[in-house]
């Protein structure tokens, strides 16, 4: 049963659990600001849990929009959806700083200054290290954000004095630098902080630390390898910690898969799931949110591309691209044969009932193929289902994506030749997560520089030159394992292949479902027969689509009858991309702060203009 834990005053504080800091909204003052509250770890929990949940959102709350499936940037910037408007890379430098522009010290401030005040505590030993640990943690987590979104930052490590201009207009630290720091504050966390501290998954444990070294450093070291591979010291340095971070959560035996895959997602209650390490708990009448209403009752304007729902292997390990062909895949001229025989994990996210087209369906899809991965069934008609009261849980760390971080840092140290794989380091990871009995997929075999199936060797005549076999097939694995939970624009950026999120380089980004509107019509009425024949579907009311062909040169051309949705037309309106968008610009107004107090710092190449 969901605990409830309700916003309770500051005298009250001794008589309340403090397990559940992701059950409740922030409380909105909880500073701390006498020192003699600093001697009490009550207080510090409370004035640590007010932080909390601008780190961990989950599905956000309310009418908030979570980052998981929403027109945000992490979200939207990535080649997992068709949109029938196109949401555009940040096209001018920002005048002033806002939330959206991602430059934000707020929680910088806030930890350093808890920081200094942990320093002075009286608090037992352990306790102490305990929240130093935590608040490095946190702090290590804000500056990778920050040197993933801007490269070079300032970096400070103590309370700012807004008196001291030169500690106010700190000159920006280089992106490794600020890195290593990170790095060290990690290695503090992991060696300090609690194995377990209250209610499993509603807190900071040093589990949660390692998972997330693991996420942090994958990403810095990959980048550095394809964005700086001049840096290979640096890359094999930072997905070394990758890798053993992973394996220190996988060797923990604290976790183990979920027998469901779509749990993960949908669950009201995920208190006890073996699989999560952190998530956010919904509670009726105290937080809850509506992702699950967007997702079944309003249109999806940003839907599966063709380009994901292409991705999902066939159930004998194959890729539908596969190099001399697969029998098994059946095409895609047809959404039933389409889905037919494919990696259970694309039942879990989209509807396989019927494609959702828009002059059909109130509830439509912009691709026709409607996403529903975070939607319970059995919640759709009650309260918990409905409006912004949703009360399925979020989880905010798993053990899924520690196995892909693991994998994909280990293959990625193989290729600088600072290790080499071995067929155990697929059976902890993808083979575990195919064996998961909701997704039930043949296991991988490592032979020699491929992976083999039962079938055969698997070899996707799609793959880009320029990435390996392996970490293709790691790559595909970790998008169809983690699809929609707001990784995967941070996984183009590190990899250098923003181009997937172009719309004209990537064509199958702009791209739905195959229809024949004539099959089509006759599907819909052998399938809902109308009560009257005027109430039939006909072509005239299915309306004019917009759909392409491949032509015999391989280039796709419009067709009036049938082709494969194409949501956005003309070129003009589709998403391109520029080599700046690997990096945000830093606003206007911070440019001319630094300026006018007599420092100077550089705009991020390409924005300067």
């Amino acid at each position: 049963m969901k605990h409830k834990i309700l916003g309770l005053a500051l005298l009250t504080l001794p008589l309340v659990s403090c397990n559940d800091f992701l059950t409740r909204e922030p409380f909105d003052r909880l500073r701390g600001d006498n020192e003699e509250t600093w001697n009490s770890e009550d207080v510090i929990k409370y004035s640590m849990y007010n932080v909390y949940p601008s780190f961990f959102k989950g599905f956000n709350s309310g009418w908030g929009r979570s980052d998981w499936f929403a027109e945000t940037d992490i979200a939207d910037w990535n080649d997992d959806n068709a949109q029938e408007v196109a949401t555009f890379f940040t096209k001018n430098v920002p005048t002033a700083t806002t939330a959206a522009t991602q430059w934000n010290f707020e929680n910088v401030r806030t930890l350093n200054t808890y920081l200094s005040k942990l320093s002075r505590s009286t608090i037992l030993d352990e306790a102490k290290r305990h929240w130093i640990g935590v608040n490095r943690f946190l702090r290590a987590v804000e500056y990778a954000k920050l040197v993933s979104n801007f490269g070079d930052v300032p970096y400070y490590q103590e309370p700012i004095d807004p008196k001291d201009k030169d500690m106010l207009y700190r000159a920006f630290s280089p992106r490794l630098e600020v890195m290593d720091s990170v790095l060290s504050d990690m290695k503090y966390a992991m060696e300090n902080v609690r194995i377990s501290d209250g209610e499993q998954g509603l807190n900071i444990t040093r589990d949660l630390v390692y998972a997330y070294a693991s996420r942090i450093f994958l990403f810095e070291g990959t980048w550095q390898k394809y964005h700086n591979p001049q840096n290979a010291e640096a890359a094999a340095k930072y997905l070394q910690a990758a890798k053993d971070a992973a394996d220190y959560v996988l060797k923990s035996g604290r976790y183990k898969l979920c027998n469901n895959y779509k749990d993960l997602t949908t669950s009201v209650d995920l208190a006890g799931n073996p699989e999560v390490i952190l998530y956010r708990s919904y509670v009726a009448g105290v937080v809850t949110h509506s992702l699950m209403t967007f997702m079944n009752t309003e249109p999806e304007k940003s839907s599966p591309s063709r380009s994901l729902i292409e991705s999902y292997l066939t159930q004998n390990g194959l890729p539908i691209n596969q190099d001399g062909g697969n029998t098994m895949y059946l095409g895609d001229k047809d959404f039933k044969k389409e889905i037919t025989k494919r990696d259970p994990r694309l039942y879990a996210t989209i509807d396989t009932t019927a494609l959702r087209l828009p002059s059909v369906a109130a509830v439509y899809a912009t691709s026709g193929y409607f996403a529903n991965r975070f939607v319970n069934p059995s919640l759709l008609n009650l309260a918990g289902g409905k409006s912004y009261t949703n009360i399925t849980d979020a989880p905010v760390m798993k053990l899924n994506e520690v196995m892909m971080n693991y994998i994909e840092a280990a293959a990625e140290l193989a290729s600088l030749g600072k290790y080499t794989l071995t067929q155990s380091d697929f059976d902890r990871t993808i083979n575990a997560l195919r064996k998961r009995p909701s997704t039930n997929m043949p296991t991988v075999q490592l032979v020699g520089d491929a992976l083999h199936v039962a079938a055969g060797e698997v070899k996707d005549s799609q793959r880009d030159a320029d990435v390996s076999p392996i970490l293709w097939e790691i790559r595909r694995e970790r998008r169809t394992e983690l699809v929609y939970e707001g990784l995967r624009f941070n996984d183009l950026r590190r990899w250098k292949k923003l181009n997937y999120a172009d719309m004209v380089l990537n064509p199958k980004l702009n791209m739905g479902a195959y229809i024949n509107k004539s099959a089509y019509v006759a599907w819909y009425n052998r399938t809902y027969p109308p009560a009257k024949p005027e109430n039939a579907l006909t072509l005239e009311k299915l309306g004019k689509m917009n759909l392409v062909q491949l032509d015999p040169t391989g280039k796709y051309v419009a067709d009036e009858n049938e082709g494969y949705i194409k949501p956005i037309v003309k070129e003009g309106f589709m998403r391109t991309y520029k080599e700046r968008d690997y990096l945000y610009p830093i606003p206007i107004d911070q440019l001319t702060l630094y300026r006018n107090a007599g420092y100077a710092i550089k705009q991020n190449p390409g924005w300067e203009k």
